[in-house]
């Protein structure tokens, strides 16, 4: 974010001991909503911890008052705005399962891998929406750090940006890596990197890597805290700031050259609870969609239920090339996700992988499996039929 806010959206700061800090390491922020116009972020506080910070956070309000619909806060870390040389000052926010239209955006911003759905640039405001889920064709749309990654080295410059992301997974990651280190970029390394993860998460595990041993680094001991969140059911619940600072450190690492991690093979399966016309309903304990595919099936719907009791679905087919499976973009009418959408709003993902809400509670969908089978199952026999 541009340091240099006009006063009308800089809130006065109580001269106290609590309010600033002088090393500051968490800011917090209330991002007003308008009736007519993009949000305004607002600086609170600087705060020296995030307890500290999180007693000055008033909550969100979504009571309309004269021109403003209400407004949101974010507590940010911003204990990394001391960079080194080659690092960029980029400020982070991060709002689990949030969603925002590009129009709503504040200036010298970059939204991130489905914060605003759809890739969109308005280079005279600065502001960058980098996503490959929704208003694109998957099959020839690039991951969200493939997109960063290209941006950088054709000449976007992140510096005082402030990057929006809703989830902490390997894209996001290496995304936000790449714009705190702008430099990195032309490093071939860095670009090997970036390829390997890109494909994957563009393309799924169906994809073949371009350097398997350095995906397998990334997504196996840098993503670790992350991975082992969602497979410890713990994610819905956990600081999503240090989760995200945590495998920032473990890239840090890797790059560095000095990370070492201890290779685990964790047990994995699927169970198949219903099979629909030419798709499958499974349940697992992980993401097991490599499982799937190698399984020889090449459309399905993945479901884990969550310690709330709401369910993780992931609906997915094996490539663009897979037909009578129209899994998005919610976006479309007649797919999958755009149906389940309207049953329950929160649905979201492209035309080859998407899931159900993430909740800024921790929960996911509340819709039963049966429900969901129902729907994809209606879908696909429309789609048998014509």
């Amino acid at each position: 974010m541009n340091s240099e806010k006009p006063e009308s959206i800089v809130e006065k700061k109580e001269e106290t001991s609590t309010r600033e800090a002088e090393h500051p390491k968490f800011r917090v922020v209330k991002h007003v909503r308008w009736k007519n116009g993009p949000e305004t972020p607002v600086v609170i506080g600087e705060y020296a911890t995030r307890e500290e910070a999180q007693k000055h956070d008033p909550g969100a309000v979504d009571e309309p008052q004269d021109d403003i619909d209400g407004y949101w806060t974010s507590i940010d870390d911003v204990s990394q705005e001391t960079k080194g040389k080659g690092e960029s000052l980029v400020d982070l926010v991060i709002a689990r399962g949030k969603t925002e239209q590009f129009d709503n955006m504040p200036e010298n911003s970059v939204a991130l891998d489905g914060y605003v759905q759809g890739p969109e640039f308005d280079v005279g405001r600065n502001r960058f929406s980098f996503d490959h889920h929704d208003k694109v064709n998957r099959q020839i749309t690039r991951a969200t750090c493939q997109q960063v990654l290209d941006a950088l080295l054709l000449g976007f410059e992140p510096e005082k940006s402030k990057v929006y992301v809703n989830d902490i997974d390997g894209d996001t990651v290496l995304s936000v890596w790449l714009l705190r280190h702008p430099s990195e970029a032309h490093s071939l390394k860095i670009r090997m990197l970036v390829e390997s993860v890109g494909g994957i998460d563009a393309h799924g595990p169906a994809y073949e890597p371009l350097d398997a041993e350095l995906a397998d680094a990334f997504y196996k001991g840098v993503m670790k805290p992350e991975s082992d969140a969602r497979r410890n059911r713990t994610y819905s619940q956990d600081d999503l700031n240090t989760l995200l600072e945590q495998c920032l450190k473990n890239l840090d690492d890797l790059v560095a050259g000095n990370f070492k991690y201890t290779k685990q093979e964790i047990a994995r399966n699927f169970e198949v609870v219903r099979e629909g016309t030419n798709w499958i309903m499974a349940q697992s304990n992980d993401f097991v969609f490599d499982l799937i595919y190698k399984a020889g099936h090449t459309r399905a719907v993945a479901m884990q239920q969550q310690a709330d009791g709401s369910y993780a679905y992931t609906i997915a087919k094996k490539s663009e090339l897979v037909s009578n499976f129209p899994v998005g973009p919610v976006s479309k009418e007649g797919t999958i996700l755009h149906e389940l959408n309207k049953l329950e709003p929160g649905w979201g993902g492209g035309s080859t992988i998407g899931g159900a809400p993430r909740n800024a509670d921790g929960s996911r969908s509340r819709l039963s499996p049966d429900q969901v089978f129902d729907v994809v199952e209606l879908i696909v026999k429309k789609g048998i039929i014509r």
